[in-house]
């Protein structure tokens, strides 16, 4: 019994010696073992320390591998469940030449395997001045009439997209200087060039109300995805034309 300790938070009977050692593995500590004496003074020696840090360490190691094989068991699944997203896609992609619906099932189907909570695809205008929304998952009826009119390649991260050619990936856009926010809640954004051909046609814009919402992996599947559909946008707008 060490009176100098913080008095611990108690629920039923009041012990008078406590013995608690972490649950850690190097500096990864996952929690703590007690045990307790509710009728004696100095129940617990150094021996029992030992034996309590002991049985303390077999717990940490059984938990860090639990974590593991949780954290390999989601990976798995996130995997599947992309691989299974761009077989849909494909499918998608190779069943009609018709843009706009092209366009509505590739965001309907990406964001909702990424989790975010918005998503459009913006196309390069004629001109190839302005970037101009196609289709659009997740915002508002305000949010679609403000981003109608599209807006220049000069602006914001989609803008820097199309000319550096490469994807971005934002964890937390309030720090972002290029960002333009077209959804109040927005946190963190993904955002990855269409390109055929090395011409960018467009881009494919995800956002999401938490920080750090997407990663590297997310952002590789992303541009996978998108360049799967470059050639269908690319032949749907070839087809526009001749008819």
């Amino acid at each position: 019994h060490d009176p100098t300790l913080t008095t611990p938070i108690v629920i039923g009977i009041t012990p008078r010696s406590i013995l608690a050692v972490p649950i850690s593995i190097g500096d990864n500590v996952f929690g703590m073992m007690s045990v307790q004496s509710p009728e004696r003074d100095d129940a617990y020696s150094e021996r029992d320390q030992s034996i309590l840090t002991m049985i303390a360490d077999q717990a940490a190691v059984a938990i860090a591998n639990a974590r593991r094989f949780e954290a390999v068991n989601n990976e798995l699944a996130q995997r599947l469940a992309q691989l299974e997203t761009l077989e849909a896609i494909v499918r998608d992609l190779n069943a009609t030449l018709d843009a706009e619906l092209i366009l509505e099932h590739l965001v309907a189907r990406v964001c909702t395997t990424m989790k975010a909570d918005a998503g459009m695809v913006a196309l390069i205008s004629e001109n190839r001045q302005f970037l101009v929304v196609k289709s659009l998952y997740g915002y508002s009826v305000t949010n679609r009439q403000f981003m109608s009119s599209g807006w220049s390649i000069d602006r914001g991260i989609a803008g820097k997209v199309v000319r550096t050619r490469l994807p971005e990936w934002t964890p937390d856009v309030r720090v972002s200087s290029d960002y333009m926010s077209s959804r109040d809640s927005t946190l963190s954004q993904m955002t990855v060039p269409i390109k055929h051909k090395n011409q960018v046609l467009g881009v494919l814009i995800l956002e999401s109300d938490k920080l750090a919402a997407f990663n590297q992996e997310m952002l590789r599947f992303v541009c996978q995805v998108a360049d799967h559909a470059a050639l269908s946008i690319y032949n749907a707008q070839i087809y526009q034309q001749t008819l």
